[in-house]
């Protein structure tokens, strides 16, 4: 997980010089093409010219579910967008994908995708109040979402819910008031992995991005004991980084 900071917000109509992060999700740089990166980023089998991601079946994923071509391609044009190099074009042509998921089937992950890359939007425009209208979209967003979520049979569901509203909520401003919303979802989401056998990648940057939130509101224990899981998955050589510069803070 990485953070972009982005300058100058409104507070109470006036303009005020303040930190405002976006997250993004940091990969390491990769031989692979589009598909495999995304499928890779998945946690599904990494696609070759030979495998299914490659034709138009489905690749199997280790959570039980599947992952269609369509959602490869949206799944890659998401980590795109939120990644250090995003746009404004790669953000929409993410958005543009998952509405079209969306409306051939609707599934609540796509709409947790779409209201976390409305807040990614954040960073790309200039004007404050324009920064704030797409937190906003966001949060309504995610509003909206949460009933459907509450209302789910599907553990899996649940987890997305709170894991991409957590991990957008806690990169907020403070003057949102979204901080003990975010402080809930990351430890629901915390409570909800190890039972749902979710992809190693996903494991080890969700549990680095939540041992950094502990360490910035001063519970170090579990800062410390999230950061030591997060080395048992996948990290990115970034996140590997970040996990040991963590952990050498709070020796």
């Amino acid at each position: 997980m990485k953070h972009q900071w982005i300058r100058g917000v409104y507070i109470g109509g006036v303009m005020a010089s303040v930190m405002f992060p976006v997250h993004t999700m940091a990969t390491s740089p990769s031989n692979h093409s589009p598909t495999q990166r995304a499928v890779s980023a998945t946690g599904a089998t990494i696609a070759t010219p030979s495998s299914p991601a490659a034709s138009n079946e489905t690749v199997a994923l280790p959570v039980a579910q599947t992952m269609t071509p369509a959602e490869i391609t949206a799944q890659y044009a998401y980590i795109e967008a939120v990644g250090p190099n995003t746009s404004m074009a790669k953000i929409e042509t993410a958005e543009n994908a998952y509405q079209t998921l969306q409306r051939q089937t609707p599934k609540l992950g796509y709409g947790c995708r779409m209201a976390s890359l409305m807040a990614v939007k954040a960073t790309q425009v200039r004007w404050p109040h324009q920064k704030i209208g797409y937190a906003n979209q966001s949060i309504r967003l995610f509003d909206r979402l949460e009933r459907q979520a509450m209302a789910s049979d599907d553990p899996q569901e649940r987890y997305e819910f709170h894991l991409y509203r957590g991990r957008t909520y806690s990169n907020f401003p403070g003057f949102l008031n979204k901080k003990q919303a975010a402080a809930a979802d990351l430890r629901k989401a915390a409570e909800m992995a190890p039972s749902l056998n979710r992809p190693p990648e996903e494991l080890g940057s969700f549990y680095l991005a939540y041992a950094l939130f502990l360490e910035k509101d001063g519970d170090l224990a579990g800062a410390k004991h999230y950061g030591r899981l997060a080395h048992d998955y996948v990290l990115s050589d970034h996140d590997a980084k970040a996990a040991k510069k963590l952990l050498d803070r709070l020796k």
